[in-house]
């Protein structure tokens, strides 16, 4: 019968539209929002705190430490690439407190943590440089104890005597000290507690003397100090969905399992470590944000279904009168019963089989 009522028809098929977008239009704004509220959350230096963060100890210099942090590397390679959403690997190495001296300075000492870090140079404002190798000081440091690139320095343990072991070394280069840069770039965000005040306007922590990973080791394995691991997985860029983000908090949760587990393998290998994701919480703060919109959202969600099944109902109402109307003429033409119930099921055939077929 609507083939007969063009305008009936659209105003049917419209009013259907306008009931499936209304009724669908509550869960997909809520994934949308909490997704777009996701991705804000994780974008720039929270990448880090969404993604995943192991710290261990360990020493150089014994016998087969190198094959034992080899297997450090692997267990957790080979965990982490089960998952799906995470970033390329930072790895730094860092040792305890070292306090530097020259042959000059006497009793004036300054103080600096020693670390090593892929591609750390490239992260910092060099003030200046020379040929010879050796370390970076920051330019406080190197301020302090009036050195500069080609000067020799000892460098001890924080705390230590005078009549301690000493590392000696050149000063390959000075850089502007982290800490007191206005902000701190996004390579640095997962030492910020090793490099910005605790509190604003405090003192920062002692800055870091960087070295390369054999002279690192040099250092390490001579003063016989312990080093701390820090591996660091952020968020991949351009962010996660909601789902993405609840697929990798769920693996996330199965390798923090096995950490806790000594008969696997990352259990064996990183047993008494510290590990850490904030994803989770990520994740609850978009839901929650989403969520605090599904009131106002679902009231105009449920006005729209009551608009469409109104427009429906006007057309069933219509169609009900109209065939009342074409009954009682066929039937005063002498039209039989049986006839007219052929004719409606053939009109109606068309909307059952569209329907079944949807």
């Amino acid at each position: 019968m609507l083939l007969r009522f063009p305008a009936v028809l659209a105003a049917v098929l419209s009013a259907a539209f306008v009931l499936g977008l209304a009724a669908s239009a509550n869960s997909l704004f809520f994934s949308s929002l909490s997704s777009a509220v996701l991705a804000r959350e994780l974008s720039g230096p929270e990448r880090w705190g969404g993604g995943l963060q192991v710290i261990r100890y360990g020493s150089f210099g014994r016998a087969g430490s190198d094959a034992k942090h080899a297997r450090w590397n692997d267990a957790l390679a080979a965990a982490i690439g089960r998952l799906s959403g995470l970033g390329a690997r930072s790895l730094s190495i860092d040792g305890l407190g070292a306090q530097l001296s020259t042959p000059a300075s006497g009793a004036k000492l300054a103080f600096s943590v020693l670390l090593t870090r892929q591609d750390a140079l490239s992260h910092v404002t060099v003030l200046e440089h020379g040929a010879a190798p050796g370390v970076w000081m920051a330019a406080s440091r190197a301020h302090y104890l009036h050195v500069g690139p080609g000067d020799r320095i000892d460098i001890g343990v924080e705390g230590a005597s005078a009549h301690n072991k000493t590392f000696s070394t050149r000063v390959a280069g000075v850089y502007q000290d982290l800490g007191t840069s206005s902000s701190l770039a996004s390579f640095w965000t997962p030492l910020q507690d090793e490099i910005l005040p605790s509190a604003p306007g405090g003192e920062p922590p002692p800055p870091f003397l960087l070295a390369g990973p054999r002279l690192f080791e040099r250092i390490q394995v001579a003063l016989r100090q312990p080093a701390r691991w820090q591996w660091n997985y952020p968020v991949r860029a351009g962010g996660l969905t909601v789902p993405e983000a609840a697929s990798l908090n769920a693996g996330l949760a199965r390798v923090e399992a096995e950490f806790k587990n000594p008969a696997t393998t990352l259990g064996r290998q990183f047993r008494n470590a510290n590990y850490l994701t904030s994803l989770a919480d990520f994740l609850g703060e978009a839901n929650s944000v989403a969520g605090s919109t599904e009131g106002p959202i679902g009231a105009i969600s449920i006005a729209g279904v009551v608009v469409a099944l109104f427009v429906v109902a006007a057309a069933g109402v219509f169609g009900v009168h109209r065939r009342r109307i074409e009954i009682e003429f066929l039937s005063a033409r002498g039209v039989t019963p049986g006839s007219l119930g052929l004719r409606a099921a053939l009109e109606a055939s068309l909307p059952v089989l569209v329907g079944a077929a949807a």
